[in-house]
């Protein structure tokens, strides 16, 4: 009978200790930009042609906009230059893209440099695509 009793105090005690831990699931991450409200960098192709389209908006007091979009293929060298756009809006949303020609097999990224000016400040950001050439 004390055996019994033993192992049903130990199965208590274990049970007590027990802690059943669940990490906690962050959110998803969003950029603390202070001019900046949305900002994205998309590639597609349709075939071999390729187009990139950036799309950036900026806070209420935004004045302008400049932002320059350059694309690349990567090669064994590393990424060469493919082509780029550049645009400046005196507004607070600008929509501008680059057409190219790509490659079958072929990795590219395109890299958008941002600059908003909102209340007579600057903020700068950068965003980069990648997509391979189907």
């Amino acid at each position: 009978m004390k055996k019994v009793f033993s192992i049903l105090l130990a199965g208590m005690l274990m049970a007590g200790f027990a802690v059943s831990v669940h990490a906690a699931t962050p959110e998803t991450a969003v950029p603390l930009w202070d001019n900046i409200s949305t900002m994205t960098n998309v590639i597609t192709f349709d075939d071999t042609a390729g187009s990139v389209l950036a799309n950036i908006s900026g806070k209420s007091g935004t004045t302008k906009i400049t932002a320059t979009l350059t694309v690349y293929k990567q090669t064994d060298d590393g990424w060469e230059y493919v082509d780029h756009a550049t645009s400046v809006m005196n507004f607070s949303y600008m929509v501008f893209g680059i057409d190219f020609t790509g490659e079958s097999g072929a990795y590219y990224k395109a890299v958008l440099d941002v600059t908003v000016t909102c209340n007579g400040t600057d903020e700068s950001e950068t965003k980069t695509a990648y997509k391979t050439c189907p």
